[in-house]
């Protein structure tokens, strides 16, 4: 494809010359680029300590699994760099954009505005308009948003995604990166979320000072389910059926013998809302070995066996012993 000149017609249709449509838009895009690489590296350079500091004290006090420590780092880190004043009452991105002030076009400036009030949110994938423009809206206020992503793993139409949006000079992307949540544990995650400041005067005000005590609900494996007289979706019924067919895959025929009981039992007592089965089948396949067989059997070998990571089972495991604590051997 041939270079547009500044002369020539518009792509985009407006019959305006590109240099007075859409040139200008082009180089805001490519100059907000800058500042986003340009924001982590300030923030990075100046404030490493201080932020590697306070990300490990989240880490300890808000705990996930294994398997997402680095994603709720990265993405907590994010917030604080939004969120946290953290020099002379200012954030990191005030004082980046504070910095780059004399150099900033016009443009540039009027977006950096919105970055410096920019704060974490839910925002549900309404649909897709191409293969990296997505049609979003906050779950808590209803603002439609165009965002892009372009990354080749793209979430689900109709999924959750938590992260900071901020402008990029054509449409929003994710600052950082974002966490997806399957669409069927928004409503109790919602209602976990605003529990956190129930006195809040809005879903900002939680997100600005409690974000990682939310970004651990939305890590969490096992958001528990609304009560049980709301109708269970079929993908979580299916995933329910996919627990047990997982377990007669992998385990031994003495576990898969007693498993079907047991699955039963704990579903009609915890009645879970399921991620990812493997980790619920690794759980059930150790549960019943040890605790039902009294056989020997490791959390690490178990859960190699079902590829998940061990941390995953222990974590479902204590909740099934908490709860099937009764079931006879």
């Amino acid at each position: 494809m041939n270079k547009i000149g500044r002369n020539d017609e518009c792509f985009c249709g407006s019959g305006k010359k590109f240099k007075k449509c859409c040139l200008h838009k082009e180089e805001t895009v490519l100059e907000m680029k800058r500042h986003h690489e340009g924001l982590i590296k300030f923030a990075l350079d100046n404030y490493q300590p201080i932020l590697a500091e306070r990300t490990t004290k989240f880490v300890a006090d808000y705990p996930v699994n294994k398997e997402h420590e680095q994603t709720f780092a990265n993405i907590s880190v994010c917030w604080d760099v939004f969120c946290t004043p953290l020099k002379e009452g200012k954030t990191i991105t005030e004082l980046y954009f504070e910095e780059k002030k004399p150099s900033m076009s016009s443009a540039a400036m009027s977006i950096s505005e919105g970055w410096k009030k920019a704060v974490p949110s839910l925002y549900t994938v309404e649909h897709y308009e191409t293969d990296s423009l997505l049609k979003m809206k906050d779950v808590f206020t209803n603002e439609a948003l165009t965002v892009n992503i372009s990354t080749p793993q793209k979430p689900a139409k109709g999924s959750v995604l938590l992260g900071t949006l901020v402008h990029n000079g054509s449409s929003y992307e994710f600052y950082i990166g974002y966490v997806e949540i399957p669409e069927i544990e928004l409503p109790q995650m919602k209602e976990r979320i605003l529990a956190l400041s129930p006195s809040a005067d809005s879903s900002l005000e939680i997100f600005r000072s409690q974000f990682p005590a939310a970004l651990q609900i939305a890590l969490s494996d096992n958001i528990e389910a609304a009560p049980k007289t709301a109708p269970v979706s079929s993908e979580n019924s299916e995933k329910l059926s996919g627990v047990m067919k997982i377990v007669q895959e992998h385990a031994e025929a003495s576990v898969i013998e007693r498993a079907g009981d047991v699955w039963n039992q704990y579903m009609s007592e915890a009645d879970p809302i399921i991620r990812k089965e493997a980790v619920f089948a690794a759980a059930l396949d150790y549960f019943v070995t040890k605790d039902i067989l009294g056989e020997a059997a490791t959390q690490a070998g178990t859960a190699k066996k079902y590829g998940v990571s061990a941390g995953s089972l222990s974590s479902r495991y204590r909740d099934m012993k908490s709860i099937l604590s009764a079931v006879p051997a």
